[in-house]
């Protein structure tokens, strides 16, 4: 699960915290209202939304697997809300090394049950396996690199 998306969480528990209390524990004061709406969007709009993103998340590295991919040992955290749901699902990964390296990983075939590579750029590759077809993209960002996973049918591309 991604660090900032658990202390963002977190956050979001304390802001509707001080928002209970500014709003409906203290004496009423002009600006109430806000704390009250304010209480309602942390708790009942962020914090689900939030949970929600968390839990599919935790269950991103499964759902890869599934296709028959192999994730890769260096991947650290799925990022933000692509992990892997959906008719044509895309996953986004935070992963520690260079890409060139991620990318020789997944030519292996052993990395990649039943998928047959089919095409290559330095930045991707792209396989098929029964009429569905994977592209796997590592690139290096500001900070990490990203390793991105996007899976569909394969008449979707031509």
């Amino acid at each position: 699960m991604q660090t900032s998306l658990i202390l963002l969480y977190i956050f979001c528990l304390v802001m509707a915290a001080i928002s209970f209390y500014i709003g409906f524990m203290r004496p009423y004061r002009p600006g109430t209202y806000l704390s009250k709406a304010a209480f309602l969007l942390w708790l009942f709009l962020l914090a689900p939304f939030l949970t929600w993103v968390l839990y599919q998340q935790s269950g991103s590295i499964d759902r890869l697997e599934q296709t028959g991919f192999t994730a890769h040992p260096a991947i650290e955290e799925s990022v933000g809300i692509a992990n892997g749901v959906g008719s044509t699902p895309t996953w986004l990964f935070k992963v520690k090394g260079e890409p060139n390296a991620i990318l020789q990983y997944y030519r292996s075939p052993d990395t990649r049950q039943g998928w047959k590579l089919v095409a290559e750029t330095p930045a991707l590759l792209t396989f098929v396996s029964g009429g569905k077809r994977m592209d796997v993209l590592a690139a290096k960002g500001w900070s990490d690199t990203s390793l991105m996973f996007k899976f569909g049918d394969l008449e979707q591309y031509n």
